[in-house]
């Protein structure tokens, strides 16, 4: 028992050691590797950058060991990933090697806890014999699709917090085009006041288009479609008339009025759903206090029958 327990604080000891040395090593900023410069130069799908301006960039941080392994593990091994998760990755302006970096390491955690609890039961000869070990892969499968979960749970907050930006870069624009401003010269100008996610796609989708030589309005109509916004296609449109020499000011405020109504109108469902949620929890204690007021006189019955 005395050689286990030692063997056992041997190895926790270094299992301590070990992982407050990656936790060093990985705040250790680290210059980016040449082939990643080089990619950026010359790829036609630069590294951490999105392919379309609605899909999520595979590498957010090129200097992160973490994400490039999660980067080869999603290449190599064809990890799936479903367009919507990828929307959702794109408008919360998480890169596609972050989030299976967290599936991976959760996985692994997942897989590595009971099996600590068997290691620590072989030591101290607790009985609990092959179950521990039994739950690893189900514990693994856990923590691999937990950021899966997660990431469904907040679709609704990503998709109100992406109205509420869209509201506010439609109220930039409106803005720069009262101050004399072109259409693309309104978008381009109120899409860098901002490096919120959704922001950041509408400003690559315009950079594409002005180092193209063409109008930023397909861009935007394709952005629209991948992060399913047809407020952005509304707007585009209305925009677009620029070319034509139309007075926009009054058409694109009339329009973002419209938006900004449908907008509270959905807040105000979603707030009228939750308020209904909110009902079960108010009625179990009324429930809770009248069995307390009844539990006696139905106890006597009881008793006298």
């Amino acid at each position: 028992m005395m050689i286990n327990s030692v063997v056992l604080v041997i190895l926790g000891g270094a299992c301590l050691v070990g992982g407050v040395a990656c936790v060093i090593i990985a705040c250790i900023p680290r210059p980016g590797r040449l082939d990643d410069t080089l990619a950026l130069l010359d790829a036609e799908q630069p590294l951490g950058v999105a392919a379309t301006a609605g899909t999520a960039a595979l590498i957010g941080d090129p200097g992160s060991r973490v994400e490039r392994w999660a980067a080869w593990a999603y290449r190599r091994l064809r990890l799936p990933l479903s367009p919507s998760t990828e929307r959702l990755l794109a408008l919360r302006g998480r890169s596609i090697s972050d989030f299976f970096a967290g599936k991976i390491v959760l996985g692994m955690a997942g897989v590595a806890a009971p099996l600590v609890v068997t290691a620590a039961d072989l030591a101290f000869g607790w009985g609990l014999g092959a179950v521990p070990a039994a739950l690893s892969v189900l514990a693994g499968a856990a923590g691999y699709f937990w950021p899966d979960v997660e990431l469904r749970r907040s679709e609704q907050a990503v998709h109100r917090d992406a109205e509420a930006a869209m509201s506010v870069f439609f109220d930039l624009v409106i803005l720069e085009r009262l101050g004399n401003a072109s259409a693309s010269q309104a978008l381009r100008r109120a899409a860098g006041l901002c490096d919120v996610a959704l922001f950041e796609r509408i400003r690559g989708a315009l950079d594409r288009a002005h180092l193209q030589q063409r109008p930023p309005w397909g861009e935007l109509h394709a952005l629209a479609t991948d992060l399913q916004m047809p407020q952005l296609d509304d707007v585009a449109d209305v925009l677009s008339l620029d070319e034509q020499g139309a007075a926009l000011a009054g058409a694109l405020r009339a329009r973002v009025a419209e938006l900004r109504q449908a907008h509270l109108a959905r807040e105000k469902v979603a707030a009228q759903q939750d308020t209904e949620g909110m009902t079960i929890w108010m009625v179990i204690p009324v429930l809770a206090f009248a069995l307390l007021f009844l539990a006696a006189p139905l106890l006597k019955v009881l008793a006298a029958g």
